[in-house]
């Protein structure tokens, strides 16, 4: 038997519990048992006050391990990077039952606490003990260059890029229908890891500019911009929509948008991405552009790379796309993006090694 750790339960739409999914099922498929423990019942959830939500990944973290102690002794433990601290809670269950731990850094904790500037009084705390789970990890799995080269700077640990792949490809449509007028659309969360002042600010240049392009915000928006901000007239607020229509809305866009606070770098990749780049629309990219994910999608057509604040640039980039471009102009740069093939090849060969010598 396996354990799978992981804030979200298995069918919640995270993105964490998405592709966990995903391993687990392969891993079913080779004859193995899975005991998916989980803490919260879903993604979607409005989010809480600070205080509240550290009481709640508190109560998340001492759940996950009241059911992982009391779980019979698994062949090994598979943890995800949610909540904060799981990665201790997970040390924890490995050291108890004596089994390999495979850990997937999709966010690194404490560290992206401390560069959003959020629970200074215990990083130090909780980077001390941190320190010394990462070295206990028998593999150590990450998204990109970025947080392969923060984990070994830091925590002096070596770990595998495990590239995600989109879930939603199959789901693409040779039909592709337009809104009118265009849109700009951004989709998912828009906390503090993501940036919105510059979307807001490029709105308005390009209602300023006569512009005809509305933006539309999909997702959690509404709870997470200030209630006293003075919005552009051209924009809409969408509740997240279901999986099976979200390749559908997005694609009814002119222009998909992707950002990352550049403080982030290295500490996070936005899960987003592993479908918006393989979707045949313009793709705007606002983060650091000394990352490595800016280095990849320069390489990628019809994607505009721009820091925060350059709203004047960003809306003059825009204005071009009235008329999208041609979709067969995408299909070299979609036929080389990471496939579920190849992230399942990649970690079973993580995976089997383990499994084997823990036999």
């Amino acid at each position: 038997m396996i354990l799978i750790l992981n804030q979200f339960p298995e069918k919640d739409p995270a993105p964490t519990s998405r592709y966990l999914k995903e391993w687990g099922g392969a891993l079913r498929q080779q004859g193995e048992s899975i005991q998916w423990i989980s803490g919260t019942p879903s993604y979607r959830l409005r989010t809480p006050p600070f205080i509240f939500r550290a009481l709640q990944a508190l109560q998340i973290l001492f759940l996950i391990l009241w059911k992982g102690i009391c779980s019979p002794t698994p062949r090994l433990i598979i943890a995800s990077s949610s909540p904060p601290g799981i990665l201790l809670i997970a040390t924890v269950l490995k050291l108890w039952h004596r089994v390999p731990l495979i850990h997937w850094a999709m966010d690194l904790h404490p560290d992206l606490s401390v560069a959003l500037g959020e629970n200074r009084f215990l990083r130090g705390l909780f980077q001390f003990f941190v320190k010394r789970c990462y070295p206990l990890c028998d593999a150590l799995l990450t998204l990109d260059a970025d947080m392969q080269k923060k984990l070994k700077t830091i925590y002096q640990v070596d770990s595998i890029i495990t590239r995600l792949w989109s879930l939603n490809r199959a789901t693409i449509s040779e039909v592709l229908p337009l809104q009118s007028p265009p849109r700009w659309i951004y989709s998912g969360n828009l906390g503090k890891a993501h940036e919105w002042k510059t979307v807001l600010e490029t709105q308005l240049r390009l209602e300023q500019q006569g512009s005809p392009f509305h933006l539309r915000l999909q997702g959690n928006a509404s709870q997470r911009l200030p209630s006293n901000l003075s919005f552009p007239q051209q924009i809409e607020f969408v509740d997240y929509v279901s999986e099976e229509n979200l390749v559908s809305t997005l694609l009814s866009c002119h222009l998909l948008i992707a950002t990352q606070n550049p403080l982030t770098t290295g500490l996070l990749w936005p899960c987003k991405l592993a479908l918006l780049s393989v979707l045949p629309r313009p793709l705007l990219w606002i983060g650091s552009k000394n990352s490595a994910t800016a280095a990849e999608f320069k390489q990628r057509p019809h994607t505009g790379i721009f820091e925060p604040g350059e709203s004047e640039k960003i809306a003059l980039w825009i204005s071009q796309y009235e008329t999208i471009p041609d979709p067969n102009e995408f299909k070299e740069w979609i036929e080389k993006q990471p496939t579920q093939s190849a992230f399942l090849e990649q970690v079973r060969k993580v995976t089997w090694p383990l499994l084997s010598s823990k036999a």
